[in-house]
């Protein structure tokens, strides 16, 4: 019985130990409380976009609301969609020597982004965020930071890569193909 009491106390001094030795080696307990944006008009994105010293100018496209970035002077648009709950970066270069290889190699190669060639064979680059839900504004300036880093990359890597000339023509799309609520091939009641 003594011995059966020494363990149990032993038990219960180690466990309230194990919170205190978790909390200072585990990085995810480290985690900052913010406050969450569920959603975004082009006026605050302006004001996030400027404080991170970034040229942005509120426009309109389609009658919907974006803002028009001057990225390393090309012209991109980001549309905010979704009634301020979804956010997409777009970027298309005129004559630029792009390629369906180089499109494929790039969405084969690169996470978080996509590039595809539009109707008149231009290559265009987008990203996306998701605000529905909540993100802290640290993330929506992590994404603008994403896109500046994809955008740089995606035009070095590019065949003739210089040869574009930032899009002045090419207008990004009304809103993005829609992925949910549509389940994923193979669920249940898709039929495959």
């Amino acid at each position: 019985m003594t011995r059966l009491l020494a363990f149990a106390a032993a038990l219960l001094a180690s466990a309230a130990l194990l919170p205190a030795c978790s909390q200072s080696a585990s990085p995810s307990s480290e985690r900052r409380v913010c406050s969450a944006l569920t959603g975004i008009d082009a006026a605050r994105l302006i004001k996030i976009m400027r404080s991170m010293d970034l040229e942005a100018e509120e426009a309109t496209y389609d009658g919907s609301a974006a803002v028009r970035w001057n990225l390393h002077g090309s012209r991109s648009t980001i549309l905010v969609l979704s009634e301020g709950e979804s956010l997409q970066f777009y970027v298309a270069l005129i004559g630029s020597g792009a390629t369906r290889d180089f499109v494929h190699d790039w969405n084969k190669s690169w996470r978080y982004s996509r590039s595809y060639l539009d109707g008149d064979g231009d290559p265009v680059l987008e990203l996306d965020l998701d605000l529905a839900g909540g993100v802290c504004e640290e993330r929506l300036k992590d994404w603008l930071t994403t896109c500046t880093v994809a955008f740089d990359k995606w035009v070095e890597l590019m065949p003739e890569a210089g040869a574009g000339t930032p899009s002045q023509t090419v207008k990004p799309p009304a809103a993005p193909q829609p992925s949910f609520p549509f389940p994923p091939v193979g669920s249940p009641g898709t039929g495959t």
